[in-house]
């Protein structure tokens, strides 16, 4: 961990001495997984918004029954 920062702090004075612009972008995907049961039944076709699995994971929306979330998926 201290050599990566201490490289990425290299790395930055370089670009600001060259005056180098540098565009970031990550290319990954996030699983979203559940486990979840109405009525003793498994749900297994729930399909989440962008925006809900995002309040999701900053805590923003803390319950299954979120209407948010019965938005998405009406049925």
């Amino acid at each position: 961990m201290t050599r990566d920062v201490h490289t990425f702090r290299n790395w930055t004075r370089d670009v600001q001495r060259y005056g180098i612009h540098v565009d970031y972008a990550a290319v990954g995907s996030t699983t979203f997984a559940y486990n979840l049961s109405i009525d003793g039944q498994r749900v297994t076709n729930l399909r989440p918004s962008g925006d809900n699995i995002a309040k999701i994971f900053t805590g923003v929306t803390t319950r299954w029954n979120d209407p948010a979330i019965a938005a998405d998926d009406p049925g």
